[in-house]
């Protein structure tokens, strides 16, 4: 969809973050535990001190490497549409996904260790929604052995899903699998390269390291020609800078890293980029995903990359709560709202709790009419001869209706959204249909696609399941 732009910090002041950001990287550089990586940003100009693997990097190198990578690229999805995803600064879209490993079934209140099927199902639910663009693996799949995990989660996203998403991979092994299946699902690495239908993260260790695992999952895609998602995620005050500013300079000298080094690996590699601020709470311990110093961190973030001209991903539409709340959707709602008018890329993922810990199918259904609502935002007003009907009040005069008219039966779902989840009638209806209507609503939205709704991704199925089962047999030898 079209995006929007709105500023957080002046403009002097983007400009000033990456003058910072450029001198951290010359005086102080960033640590590199990859010998690969050491020889290639030696080779190409940077000041490399092997023994501490230690890279300092000319203000001329970044500025080189960020000129000439690729401003836009695409993604695909598997259906018959064959719908495609225009990645560029201008444009916005919608994911789904999570990164922890609980379910709440929330008819019995019971959280519980995220199976497969409940991400069968929360997939089903995900592709069947039109909120998202892309998807991730709303868990990780805790009744598979551990080598598996990746692997397993990327089979299910390939199975239950048309929509293109970013796989996490751990380390080399896993990546290799992944993108093996891809190519099985594509029928060739030729098809894949031209119309790519997944990607990688690729993650700092925050302060300014990039450990050998999340590199060699990097390089591999850089060399493949896969699109890779930079990010940085240092804990406010605990591995990041107490202070804001100190967090957008740490966590961008960290993302402009690996920036030269994966364009240096492959000139024409799609990067995205993106922080993931995490704030301490420092009264329990414990970590959060949501407060207004997180969505600032973000939205300036998101002014940088757009000065830069790249392709930013947000981590928005979480929230601290542990049930859906009204906590719950307030966080998310202005987290989304926020980034959406910061002009991101891509936002979310939605569909989780408790520091994206927990998932629930009803949640990605809440979630997917809070991102419903931000589209129709973006969509904005239409001004048309038809619209604007200035014949129509003519006739219609002073002291009329228009409820029973053919311009209102026409234009009435064009121009307005019709939620299907969240109640918006009278007190005396809430007492007839119950107090829990809400809940209702979505638990029988849920069991409705479930019941209705099979996902049929294009691509050999059969042939990406033989790789998952080689994986299978060697990696749980």
């Amino acid at each position: 969809m079209e995006g929007l732009e709105f500023n957080v910090i002046a403009e002097d002041k983007v400009e000033q973050l990456f003058q910072e950001t450029l001198r951290l990287l010359e005086e102080t550089g960033v640590v590199f535990n990859h010998e690969k990586a050491l020889n290639i940003l030696d080779q190409n100009g940077a000041y490399v001190d092997f023994k501490r693997e230690n890279v300092k990097f000319p203000h001329t190198l970044v500025k080189e490497a960020l000129k000439n990578v690729p401003k836009t690229h695409t993604l695909f999805t598997r259906d018959e549409k064959g719908k495609s995803l225009d990645i560029s600064v201008g444009k916005t879209y919608f994911t789904a996904g999570g990164y922890g490993n609980k379910v709440i079934d929330l008819k019995t209140g019971e959280r519980r260790q995220a199976t497969s099927l409940d991400i069968q199902q929360i997939l089903t639910v995900d592709n069947a929604l039109d909120s998202y663009d892309m998807v991730g693996s709303p868990s990780y799949p805790t009744d598979v052995p551990s080598p598996l995990v990746q692997i397993k989660a990327a089979e299910t996203l390939f199975k239950y899903s048309t929509k293109p998403f970013s796989a996490e991979a751990q380390n080399l092994v896993e990546a290799k699998y992944i993108l093996k299946m891809a190519e099985a699902i594509a029928g060739d690495p030729e098809t894949l390269r031209k119309k790519p239908i997944m990607g990688f993260y690729a993650g700092c260790t925050s302060p300014l390291i990039w450990h050998k695992n999340y590199l060699d999952v990097a390089v591999y895609a850089a060399e493949q020609g896969i699109p890779v998602t930079i990010y940085s995620a240092p804990i406010c005050g605990v591995t990041g800078p107490i202070t804001l500013a100190g967090m957008l300079t740490l966590q961008h000298a960290e993302i402009l890293s690996a920036v030269v080094l994966l364009h240096l690996v492959n000139k024409t590699l799609p990067i995205d980029v993106g922080v993931i601020p995490i704030m301490m709470n420092f009264r329990e311990g414990n970590c959060n995903v949501f407060s207004p110093e997180r969505l600032l961190i973000e939205a300036a973030s998101v002014q940088l990359a757009r000065s830069l001209h790249l392709p930013h991903h947000s981590s928005v539409g979480m929230t601290d709560s542990k049930m859906p709340t009204m906590q719950a959707g307030y966080e998310k709602a202005l987290g989304a709202i926020l980034l959406t008018l910061a002009g991101s890329q891509t936002i979310g993922p939605f569909g989780n709790l408790d520091d994206w810990i927990t998932t629930a199918a009803e949640i990605h259904v809440i979630d997917g009419e809070i991102v419903e609502s931000i589209k129709r935002m973006i969509k904005g007003v239409d001004f048309s001869p038809e619209t604007l009907a200035i014949d129509l009040i003519a006739k219609v005069g002073a002291g009329s209706s228009y409820i029973g008219l053919e311009h209102t039966r026409d234009f009435f779902k064009a121009e307005h959204l019709l939620p299907e989840v969240g109640f918006k009638g009278s007190w005396e209806t809430l007492k007839k249909k119950g107090e829990n209507i809400f809940m209702e609503d979505a638990e029988r939205k849920v069991k409705h696609i479930l019941e209705t709704h099979m996902p049929k991704p294009i691509g050999d199925i059969q042939a990406m399941e033989l790789v998952v089962k080689e994986a299978e047999k060697n990696l749980l030898a």
